[in-house]
């Protein structure tokens, strides 16, 4: 069971006031505090079929949560060929950003990312 710090101690002594009850109690403090932020970011590649799928996944295992996809394609300008580019709108630990881009980068060496806070 998770209380809020404030409510902590109430509950301990409503625990003990309980008879015939056994339990354990362990208080345990949040080792670090989650520090939300939102990323933009704007990729750029060769086209492919399930490129955007792809991405999503490496988002969601990263610890992401993917906000909004905005994506298009276009032609190279010399040599013709498919480009697909999208911004991605991204909720995610901002310290984990640079992960995050690794992660991406490595889904194919075509692949770029830039990145911007929203």
């Amino acid at each position: 069971m998770a209380v809020s710090e404030e409510n902590t101690q109430a509950l301990v002594s409503a625990l003990h006031c309980i008879d015939s009850l056994n339990f354990q109690i362990e208080i345990a403090k949040q080792t670090s505090e989650k520090v939300n932020s939102t990323l933009v970011l704007e990729l750029t590649a060769n086209d492919r079929p399930g490129i955007i799928q792809e991405i999503s996944s490496v988002i969601h295992r990263q610890g992401g949560n993917l906000i909004k996809v905005v994506s298009s394609q276009a032609s190279a300008p010399h040599t013709g060929q498919l480009m697909f580019k999208a911004k991605v709108q991204i909720a995610m630990n901002e310290t984990d950003a640079d992960e995050l881009i690794s992660a991406l980068e490595h889904i194919a060496d075509d692949l770029m990312v830039d990145i911007a806070r929203a």
